[in-house]
Parts: C-alpha cells; sequence; structure tokens
C-alpha cells in the first residue's frame, strides 16, 4: 500500500539551513523597517503562454499570507474577467509575513511569490499553460548522487541524490490518478529515513514499491528535487544499482575518499577532487538514456565493533556537515554541499584548459 508523505516545509528548511550554515547570514541584507498593516493594492494577469492554449477568465487567483515558519495566516480569493485580469484592493502588509498567488489551472497549480515591501509591486503576470498526462516531454538533465559517510554503528550509508527533471514541451505535465504516471524515484532495498525537498508547487510523496513517487505537476522548465536516506550494508563492501527513469545528461557519483572506495564499469575511470580540507572520488558518465541503469560498489565500510552503541546525535553549528546524520539536515542544504563540490569540479576543470 502507498504511503503518503508531507514534504518538508520550505519555511523550517530555510531555517534548519541558516543554523547549519551561519556564515550564509552575513550574505543576506537586512530587510527594511516598514510599519505594519499597510495597505497596498495588488493587480495583474493569468497569461496562458502555450500556443493556442485556453481561456483564462473565470479563474479564481489566491492571495497568501504565511508567517516565517510557512504557517498559513490569511487567504483572500478573488476573479479574472475574461481576459484573465484580476486585482487585490486594499491588501494589508505586515513585514513579518511572506505573500504569494496561486491559482489551480487545469489541475496544475501555479505559485507566484510577491514582494510588498515597497508598497504596491505594479503589474504582476501570472503565466499558466496548457495541461497534458503524456510524459515523453519529461528527461533529466543532471543526476547526482553523494555517499556521505558510512555509519558503523547501525551498517547504513547516507546518501543524497540531486535530479534535474526538465519539461521540454509547452505543456504542464500533470499526471492521471495511476501512482504509474506519477514522477518516480528508485530507492535501494531497506532504504530509511526518507526525506524529500523540492521547490515544485503543491507537491506530496508517497512511498511505494521500490522508491518513491512526487505528486506533483510539472510546468515547462528545469525542476529540482533533492532526496536523502540511509540504506543498509553488510560487511565491509555493498553493490548500489540504479535505474534512472528519465535518463541523464550528465550523471555524477562521489563519495569522500577517506570513507569509501568507490568503483564502477559503466561510469569510466576514478577522478579525484580536493575541495577545503577533504578529497573527493568521483564517478561520470553522459548522455545516458531513459531507462539506462549503472551500479557502483563502496568498499572499505566500517565494521561493527562488539558492543557498539550509536553516538548521540549533535546539533551543532561548529559541527562539520558529514557528522551529522541526513535526516537532522535539510536536504536543501545538503544540495548546497553537492553543489559545492560540482561546481569545484567545473572551476577546476577550467583552469585547467587554460
Amino acid at each position: 500500500m502507498a504511503l503518503r508523505r508531507r514534504l518538508v516545509d520550505r519555511g523550517h528548511l530555510l531555517l534548519g539551513l541558516l543554523a547549519l550554515l551561519p556564515t550564509l547570514t552575513a550574505l543576506v541584507a537586512p530587510p527594511a523597517v516598514h510599519a505594519q498593516d499597510q495597505e497596498t493594492s495588488i493587480e495583474g494577469r493569468v497569461v496562458n503562454v502555450t500556443p493556442g492554449g485556453g481561456a483564462v477568465g473565470g479563474l479564481t487567483v489566491l492571495l497568501h499570507q504565511q508567517d516565517q515558519g510557512g504557517v498559513p495566516f490569511a487567504t483572500v480569493e478573488v476573479t479574472t474577467d475574461d481576459e484573465g485580469r484580476f486585482r487585490f484592493d486594499a491588501a494589508e502588509y505586515d513585514p513579518t509575513f511572506a505573500y504569494g498567488i496561486s491559482l489551480t489551472y487545469q489541475d496544475a497549480i501555479y505559485v507566484l511569490d510577491v514582494d510588498l515591501s515597497n508598497g504596491d509591486p505594479g503589474p504582476i503576470t501570472l503565466e499558466v499553460y496548457d495541461s497534458s498526462d503524456d510524459d515523453e516531454a519529461l528527461s533529466a538533465s543532471l543526476a547526482s548522487v553523494l555517499f556521505a559517510w558510512a555509519d558503523s554503528a547501525d551498517q547504513t550509508v547516507s546518501t543524497l541524490e540531486i535530479v534535474k527533471i526538465v519539461n521540454r514541451s509547452d505543456h504542464t505535465y500533470v499526471p492521471g490518478s495511476d501512482v504509474m504516471g506519477f514522477l518516480r524515484f528508485g530507492l535501494p532495498p531497506g532504504a530509511q529515513g526518507l526525506r524529500v525537498d523540492t521547490a515544485l508547487p503543491g507537491a506530496d510523496f508517497i512511498v511505494v514499491d521500490k522508491g518513491f513517487a512526487l505528486l506533483a505537476s510539472i510546468p515547462p522548465g528545469e525542476h529540482e528535487v533533492m532526496y536523502t536516506y540511509r540504506f543498509p550494508y553488510t560487511g565491509t563492501a555493498v553493490e548500489f544499482t540504479k535505474s534512472l527513469r528519465y535518463g541523464a545528461e550528465l550523471l555524477r557519483v562521489l563519495a569522500p575518499e577517506e570513507a569509501l572506495s568507490l568503483s564502477g564499469r559503466e561510469l569510466g575511470e576514478v577522478e579525484t577532487v580536493t575541495i577545503g580540507e577533504r578529497r573527493y572520488r568521483l564517478l561520470q558518465a553522459t548522455g545516458l538514456p531513459k531507462g539506462a541503469q549503472f551500479s557502483v560498489r563502496l568498499d572499505g565500510l566500517p565494521e561493527a565493533l562488539p558492543g557498539q552503541r550509536p553516538e548521540a546525535i549533535v546539533q551543532s553549528s561548529d559541527r562539520r556537515l558529514d557528522e551529522v546524520r541526513f535526516e537532522y539536515i535539510p536536504p536543501v542544504a545538503l544540495g548546497m554541499l553537492m553543489a559545492s563540490i560540482i561546481g569545484f569540479v567545473f572551476w577546476r576543470r577550467a583552469n585547467e584548459r587554460r
């Protein structure tokens, strides 16, 4: 039976990221101070950008107000005219809240953040598309797998995956009621502690046989899905096999050199990159078609010692990111770690070509 799970609230993810990475706060400018409960107006237009697309009159547009934790505070709704125009009069602004507008069009949800800090934001355009249930337009531009560390106490490998799903059509993909039509991702046998994060509006996920499915519509463009989990191993080695349902224009597999030995026949030679004080093993491949499968072998996994007990988890901002279990870390923070690794690889190669 499929088990429905709510995605972690992105407001709490951001708060967790700032707690783990306090240096990022220096990059955030302090917000301007405004008097609370200012009134402003918000007007805009819904535009269907699918050529020959459907009408946008008579749609319900919602204005959302939520606190810093992402908890909804108030919602106001209006209806578009025959040309898709809408207007919210006398909208109250409070600098301690975030604002956005949304609507549902042909079973797809569209969301747009609204900045009211400077008063009237000016005309807003909310783009929508006709919907389609044909998933042939979906593919993956990037698939990344990071084996962060192995825990000898519970014999598991903590893993982060990032997939960038691309919809190259001019229609929003909306799955039907059949789970086979949902965006699906495989997990290794015995995977536990699954966490999922994506910016796709209104996304949920369900745990299904051999993985999970994302309940979300996919508009045209590129969309990132990040998820973390742990999978079990026995002894000192394990074979990790994965099928790429959406293929991958670029596949990257990484593991810290001092923790794991990485090898994979389908992915070519192992490279080593140094980032800060750490060295990572890197395997990669390009142009993998939909349904392609790859396997990597992890060696040198730590064995549990007799009587060993799991170490206490310490959530401290001065503790290294790779010393904390994934279930205590927002996937977005781990995504930044992966991005820094990948970015470094690009930087290094660019300098090597000079």
